[in-house]
């Protein structure tokens, strides 16, 4: 089954919110810098929102909220398939494997390679691992 916007959504709060100087691809792991503006996350780093769409340099762009009901878009870092465990990867990107990330959620739709896919949280579906 083909899976697009249309079929499934986010069923999550959505924020308009501004991006650091280098701004946020579309449906990239984002977090709060210093200065309070949203920052594309890095494998490590404990991100707590979703770019909804692409948000230029220093423009107000909308975001989700990682935490929460529903699924979420994500970027593949890699082979992603339906069902696997799912890790933080470097760039905002989300990978199968673990690397130097940290378990996130659980894959919906099968990924491919800086492709978009579907997954729930952690905190929706806590068998993840």
């Amino acid at each position: 089954m083909s899976v697009n916007q249309s079929t499934v959504t986010q069923r999550d709060t959505v924020d308009a919110f501004q991006a650091d100087a280098t701004g946020c691809g579309a449906y990239l792991r984002c977090k709060f810098n210093t200065n309070g503006v949203l920052t594309v996350a890095g494998a490590t780093d404990d991100a707590n929102m979703i770019s909804v769409s692409a948000v230029a340099a220093n423009a107000i762009g909308f975001f989700s909220y990682i935490a929460g009901p529903g699924t979420r878009w994500g970027i593949a870092s890699g082979a992603i398939s339906a069902g696997s465990p799912i890790y933080s990867a470097a760039a905002g990107q989300i990978s199968a494997t673990q690397g130097t990330g940290h378990l996130i959620g659980r894959a919906v739709t099968d990924g491919t390679n800086g492709n978009p896919f579907i997954w729930i949280p952690l905190s929706e579906n806590s068998s993840a691992s």
